[in-house]
């Protein structure tokens, strides 16, 4: 899974993408996500980082990523396949 290569990430969570101009805002988590995957983090690394920093269950912290990860797919910021 790549991400956009030039997305903008602020330190307060508002995610820019300069491709369409399209914004969007997103919490620290989501932050911290999106960031793990610009490092090209493997989901299943994510979801281990995720669950050994917060006191979740493990369902829970999957479901929570994969709903973040479809929304990244609706805002085209994120291909399964190829790089950008």
């Amino acid at each position: 899974m790549q991400i956009f290569k030039d997305l903008a990430i602020s330190e307060n969570g508002l995610v820019f993408n300069p491709q369409n101009g399209d914004s969007f805002k997103t919490n620290q988590i989501g932050i911290e996500i999106l960031r793990l995957l610009q490092k090209n983090t493997d989901s299943e690394d994510i979801i281990n980082i995720l669950i050994n920093r917060y006191d979740e269950e493990r369902n829970t912290i999957e479901k929570d990523f994969f709903d973040f990860i479809n929304c990244l797919n609706r805002y085209q910021l994120i291909n399964e396949n190829k790089s950008f």
